[in-house]
């Protein structure tokens, strides 16, 4: 099931943010679930999150290979 920025539904927002936290869940895994590039990720949470939290966020995800499945040998089994 993919999804564009425009289409996603409220109650789905809360999942995918959920899904961007987890350090657990890469970018690839998002998309796979989603429809969702990395870039369209991070878009979708600077617009749903507090700007602070966002911030974190950012931090978090810069320092994880695992957020990267490509870069990692670790890949997320849904």
């Amino acid at each position: 099931m993919g999804y564009n920025l425009k289409n996603i539904i409220e109650s789905n927002i809360s999942e995918i943010i959920a899904d961007a936290w987890d350090d657990e869940t890469s970018f690839e895994d998002i998309s796979i679930k989603w429809g969702l590039s990395e870039k369209d990720t991070k878009v979708l949470m600077k617009r749903s999150l507090r700007r602070g939290s966002y911030v974190v966020w950012r931090k978090r995800v810069n320092k994880r290979l695992s957020k990267h499945s490509l870069k990692s040998s670790h890949v997320v089994q849904n």
